[in-house]
């Protein structure tokens, strides 16, 4: 099956600050938009049992703006210029890396063995991730640990027409 590619429109909306999904920007859609009929339900049964999927409530997080420093992610260089910790009650963090604009794209990876994630994206979205994380609640951090290009941050269920809270 040939692979749907997105349109302009959900190009943007695949981006938009609230969404916050990491979808990697060679310009498919997500899974199940490529594949929107492939999973019975005993394939999606054997698929659960072989995804590995972490999802965590942030309770805390902590930012850090620096000057273009490099570090090793997966065995790549990432070079990155702020970077914000998340961090939930259990073992698992998330790390948002933000990465200069003129670097080249690096992949998200999850250390197994450290159960931390890393989420890398352009400097240009930072302050998107920090009002979430500021103005929301609660926020969501999900990992698949055998597929980190779908790590995400979220919100959690809200009512429609809530606006904006006034002090």
């Amino acid at each position: 099956r040939a692979a749907m590619t997105q349109s302009n429109d959900q190009k943007k909306h695949s981006e938009f600050p609230f969404g916050l999904y990491a979808f990697p920007r060679s310009g498919l859609a997500p899974p199940y938009a490529i594949r929107p009929h492939s999973y019975s339900s005993t394939n999606m049964e054997s698929r659960r049992s072989t995804v590995a999927r972490i999802s965590f409530e942030v309770k805390t997080y902590n930012y850090g703006l620096n000057r273009e420093l490099a570090m090793a992610i997966g065995g790549q260089g990432v070079v990155h210029t702020a970077s914000i910790l998340c961090r939930g009650d259990g073992d698992t963090d998330l790390v948002v890396v933000f990465q200069p604009a003129g670097e080249p794209s690096r992949n998200n990876h999850y250390e197994v063995g450290q159960r931390r994630a890393y989420l890398v994206r352009p400097a240009s979205e930072f302050q998107w991730y920090v009002d979430l994380l500021r103005n929301e609640k609660p926020v969501y951090a999900v990992i698949y640990d055998d597929q980190p290009v779908f790590m995400f941050l979220h919100t959690g269920a809200e009512p429609v027409g809530e606006g904006e809270l006034s002090p």
